[in-house]
């Protein structure tokens, strides 16, 4: 079998694995599952399959992660990390070089990308945006609405926008939305006009905020999972998209359908883009290092609470040892010529405590505060920085 290369996207509500071919790029195998907050399990779990699928390209198997969670894992895999924009932008000009723009939703986050091609050299430019710090404007808010509103996936599915009445509702804060949808929902608006006016303030509030006052670019690619399984959604790209096309003078010769769409394997296009870096880089640049090293990080280390790094300073002892009792290595019972000039600083096996300035911010409920009552709670935290300053 010819050498694949392996790419993982570690999302925040899903983990997405994919393997190509690594001379053509071809799509062997791909799966996306909902982690529900484990992360480094699933991702064991799928490397487990991709090696039972694929065991004859084991010795030429190369591995690349992205995604909120990859950075983590990478480490314990021998992988690439690529950062997810970076990764999206990548499947793009590879698989759909003449895309204007890109929009993805993930669980709890956003991202556009605009292309801009200069037609005398040929190059392109990118202009991108991510939101990952709130969940207005993400799938985390369909989910939590939809939930709330006891709607069944497959009913979500089949929830239009067209020819649907559409309500005012805030897509700035999944807190603001989720009140409005409250308020609507006492009023006796049907589930049906409350998820249209969702899709309505999402597609709203990422065309307000992430494009930063610049134009979508036809062909827009509508990546992600609440693209690829609710077309009510797309359906409101389309419609605030076209309307603004229209308002500033953007010309589209084909059909909105056409030109603002799904792509195939929309699911997967962080996980190809980090394929991708890996395929354009020399054989063996990257080693993965199997699964060993993360199921131990996931069976022994974080499950005892071990920071990444005392893990790996606890393997990188025990290879030493194993050396030093294995009959001629230069272990750490070899005290000679072979000795390290200087110690390994001794780590931690804990985290240091929270200093109470961050514990008291990390509860604080910022919404509920006046201005007045933000301004003497920033008077407090200051006084408590004083207080515990160094030779106070």
């Amino acid at each position: 079998m010819s050498r694949v290369a392996v790419g993982l996207d570690v999302g925040s509500t899903t983990v997405k694995a994919v393997v190509v071919d690594a001379a053509s790029g071809e799509l062997l195998w791909a799966h996306y599952q909902r982690h529900e907050t484990r992360q480094a399990e699933l991702a064991l779990e799928l490397l487990d399959r991709i090696e039972e699928a694929f065991p004859a390209a084991l010795e030429e198997r190369s591995l690349a992660i992205t995604g909120s969670g990859g950075a983590v894992l990478a480490p314990h895999l021998g992988a690439r990390f690529v950062q997810e924009v970076t990764a999206v932008a990548l499947a793009v000009e590879e698989r759909h070089p003449g895309a204007g723009s890109v929009v993805e939703l993930g669980g709890q986050d956003a991202k556009i990308i605009i292309f801009r091609r200069d037609d005398r050299t040929g190059r392109a430019t990118k202009v991108a945006s991510m939101n990952d710090k709130c969940a207005g404007g993400t799938g985390a808010v369909l989910d939590k609405i939809a939930t709330k509103l006891r709607i069944a996936p497959d009913d979500l599915t089949a929830m239009s926008y067209r020819g649907v009445k559409v309500h005012p509702v805030a897509g700035k804060c999944g807190v603001f939305a989720e009140t409005d949808v409250n308020s609507l929902q006492k009023l006796g608006v049907p589930a049906s006009e409350l998820m249209a006016s969702v899709f309505e303030a999402i597609v709203g509030q990422n065309l307000s905020v992430l494009t930063r006052g610049n134009t979508l670019r036809p062909e827009v690619l509508l990546l992600g999972g609440p693209h690829v399984y609710l077309p009510g959604l797309v359906d409101a790209w389309r419609h605030n998209i076209g309307r603004l096309w229209d308002e500033r003078g953007v010309i589209v010769d084909d059909d909105l359908d056409a030109v603002i769409r799904v792509p195939e394997h929309a699911l997967y296009f962080a996980a190809l883009g980090a394929v991708e870096l890996g395929r354009r880089e020399p054989a063996g640049a990257v080693r993965y290092r199997g699964t060993g090293p993360l199921r131990e990080y996931v069976e022994v280390g974080r499950l005892a609470g071990l920071p990444p790094e005392v893990v790996e300073r606890a393997r990188e002892i025990l290879a030493e040892l194993e050396g030093a009792h294995g009959g001629g290595g230069a272990g750490l019972g070899h005290h000679g010529a072979g000795a390290p000039e200087k110690a390994r600083d001794q780590l931690s096996l804990f985290a240091p405590p929270e200093h109470p300035v961050v514990d008291r911010l990390r509860r604080l409920q910022v919404e509920e505060l006046t201005p007045m009552q933000a301004l003497n709670l920033l008077a407090e935290l200051q006084t408590m920085l004083r207080d515990q300053a160094p030779g106070r």
